[in-house]
């Protein structure tokens, strides 16, 4: 009989002080792990302009939380060559460098590699999906905006453009077209570089 009472006063507390999903300890495990994640992170793609194919990835990872993001273009000019530099103007911090050859082809000197393209997993769905804000061209020597409808295509099938674009619905994708050659030249030795902030 002493059992019996003592399971109706105790039982009850076990189902009361019972942890909720939410505060498990493996929930806390998880938020810990995801606190420790990147804050600001900048997803860089290089895509082959004549074929609209991915080459290469880089992804650049910062401690400092920022809201913004615009890039600035530097330029320097040598006696056979010039280079071009793309620049995270909130953090001063180089994304892009590479060279334009007057009688030849120049080529990107930073980063030095990128991940290949097979690395990277594109969604099994026909669904597109856009950036809320639409498209920012970062303006160089003259060259004219495009429409970027055929090669968005190919870029928002990737998983991770997809992961970016969720983080941050709101950030304006950055094109930029490098030609690594001055004058007239063949279009297929030029790549658009693309930029997402999460």
């Amino acid at each position: 009989m002493k059992k019996i009472f003592y399971w109706l006063i105790f039982a009850p507390l076990f189902f009361f002080t019972g942890c909720a999903t939410d505060d498990c300890d493996h929930q806390h495990d998880n938020n810990y792990i995801y606190q420790r994640d990147p804050i600001n992170k900048v997803l860089m793609l290089k895509f082959d302009r004549a074929t609209n194919k991915m080459e290469g990835v880089k992804e650049f990872i910062y401690e400092q939380q920022l809201d913004s993001f615009h890039i600035d273009v530097l330029t320097q000019s040598f006696q056979n060559y010039s280079t071009v530099s793309l620049i995270y103007r909130e953090l001063n911090d180089t994304l892009f460098s590479g060279t334009i050859i007057t009688s030849g082809i120049g080529n990107m000197t930073f980063p030095e590699e990128l991940n290949p393209a097979v690395l990277y997993d594109t969604v099994t769905t026909d669904d597109v999906v856009y950036p809320l804000h639409g498209f920012d061209h970062i303006p160089f020597d003259n060259i004219l905006q495009y429409t970027y409808y055929n090669l968005w295509l190919e870029v928002q099938k990737y998983i991770i453009v997809r992961q970016y674009l969720q983080s941050n619905p709101t950030e304006k994708v950055k094109f930029f077209l490098y030609v690594p050659y001055e004058g007239q030249g063949d279009y297929t030795n030029t790549d658009w570089f693309i930029f997402i902030k999460n």
